[in-house]
């Protein structure tokens, strides 16, 4: 994280400012450290360069471990096909050059769109509740136009009406509360701003897709074990 996105965050529950307590650093870049709500009386770890606002158990679910061990395979440059790239700038219809503009992206995956939002130089504040940010800030970490955070939409660590532009794919059907989710990001965009969201399309052939009735079980494995088990074939 660098320090100058600091100002973008606030307390998760009660909205207000933290202070920030910086570890290990890499220039501007902070690796390591501690934010702290005074209101609260609540810390959140900064760890391997990535704020923290959930709890532990998150840092290492099998939801993101999937995206860690998969990191580039949605990629673009991975699969030689522009699907991502056209997906996005579809679905937004916004324009490619952003600058002067912040976009917060709900529901990052490893960062296969975070990567197209940031070539339109806005600023982008990407978020996942999983561990998948790692893969994301593996991949699009080094850019100084991105705040990667590691938080759910039932406690995004943002004021109200921050962002010129949200988007959020295929993930609100995910959420335990889909309806409350989409006002919940809605509270987050500025008036006149712009907001994307989808929803897969659930059909018949939809329920026979892999992931669908596999990951319920995935979940609930012990991490090593799924480890293993992804890497033995």
């Amino acid at each position: 994280m660098y320090k100058e996105h600091f100002k973008l965050l606030v307390c998760p529950k009660c909205k207000s400012s933290m202070k920030l307590n910086a570890g290990y650093s890499e220039g501007e870049n902070i690796i390591t450290g501690d934010i702290y709500c005074r209101k609260c009386n609540k810390h959140y770890p900064i760890l391997k360069g990535i704020p923290r606002f959930v709890d532990e158990e998150h840092y290492s679910d099998n939801f993101g471990l999937e995206w860690n061990i998969h990191s580039r395979t949605q990629y673009d440059g991975y699969s030689k096909r522009n699907i991502s790239y056209e997906r996005f700038f579809k679905e937004t219809k916004w324009g490619k050059n952003l600058k002067g503009q912040l976009i917060i992206e709900a529901g990052s995956g490893s960062g296969r769109f975070t990567e197209h939002a940031l070539k339109t130089n806005a600023m982008v504040i990407s978020f996942d509740p999983s561990a998948a940010v790692l893969a994301n800030y593996n991949s699009n970490g080094k850019h100084e136009n991105l705040l990667i955070v590691q938080a759910c939409i039932s406690e995004m660590p943002f004021r109200d009406k921050i962002a010129d532009k949200l988007f959020c794919f295929g993930v609100l059907q995910h959420t335990p509360d889909p309806e409350l989710s989409f006002k919940l990001l809605v509270e987050k965009v500025k008036v006149g701003g712009e907001m994307a969201a989808d929803v897969y399309k659930l059909n018949f052939f939809t329920i026979f897709q892999t992931k669908y009735w596999v990951r319920p079980f995935m979940k609930r494995m012990n991490k090593k074990k799924l480890y293993k088990l992804c890497h033995s074939y």
